[in-house]
Formats: structure tokens, sequence, C-alpha cells
């Protein structure tokens, strides 16, 4: 399976390497694919989607985000993403992490919710990140030159609901 500037999943046979079928779901470019588990994968794109698919039926099973108003006409006439997807980091077997915009949202994908948003934490685009151990640490590198330390542990309170 592998993603391409368009906004299809291309699938291929792995022994064959011949083409078998597109996968649909985004409405834009899919920017990255992750192998969550062995059961599962996930697929972020220009329009803000974060789609957790099935690997054996090939079926979206889980829309993360799924924003309603992905792009708006920018000042000079051409279009501008509002909540772009650039890259998703397993953070762990039930955790994901998705770079959107400038900033990044983790997500419990196995329950469905978004666990944490950081919304502006760099001032251009995200095109990094990588987990620290088992720290509870993410890094994020972005295209302003800049490379930041998160303290993602849950906190307390979100500890005490769980």
């Amino acid at each position: 399976i592998t993603a391409s500037d368009g906004k299809y999943l291309v699938v291929y046979n792995a022994v064959t390497l011949e083409y078998e079928t597109l996968l649909a779901c985004h409405r834009e470019a899919v920017r990255c694919l992750r192998l969550l588990d062995q059961d599962h994968f996930v697929s972020g794109s220009l329009d803000g989607m974060v789609v957790v698919w099935e690997l054996r039926t090939r079926l979206p099973i889980i829309k993360l985000e799924c924003p309603r108003r992905y792009v708006v006409d920018d000042e000079r006439g051409g279009r501008r993403y509002t909540a772009p997807v650039w890259d998703l980091l397993v953070y762990s077997r039930t955790h994901l992490v998705a770079a959107v915009g400038h900033g990044f949202r983790m997500y419990d994908w196995k329950a469905s919710t978004c666990t944490m948003v950081t919304e502006n934490a760099h001032d251009l685009p995200i095109s990094h990140m990588f987990a620290v151990g088992s720290l509870d640490l993410l890094v994020t590198a972005a295209e302003d030159g800049c490379v930041k330390l998160w303290d993602v542990a849950p906190s307390p309170a979100a500890a005490s609901r769980a």
C-alpha cells in the first residue's frame, strides 16, 4: 500500500508488485502512511483527515479527524489548507500523533478520541516527529528550523478519569 500526490492509496501485490486496486477515503493528497499494528494502518492527508484502516478488508474503520471545511481561498487567489496532516507517528500500541498545520494532535486510536491538541507548536509546519524512549517525550522538528521537546505524559486528571 502506497500513498501518493493523489487522494487515493494504491495497493500493489507484495509478491508480483502488480497493481491491485485503489483505496478511496481522502479528499486531497495523502501525505503520510504508517502501520499501526498487524491489523491496522493509518493515513493522513492535506484535507486534515486522519483515517485508520483495516488491513484485511482494506476499508476505513475510524476517521479521527475529518474537517468539514478544509480549504480556503488565500489573498493571492490560490488555495490554502486549514489543517493539513504533514506527518504521523505511532507513539504506542494505542496512541498516534499527527503533525497538523503548525502543531500536533495525539489520539487514542482504539478509543477514537483526541487526547492532546497543541495548535501552534512551531512557526511553520512540523516535518518530523519521534518519541524519546518510554519517557513520555515527543520531539518535533519543523520547517522553521526549530527542534522542540514536549512532555506528552497524561495529566493526573486525565489518568484519574481513565
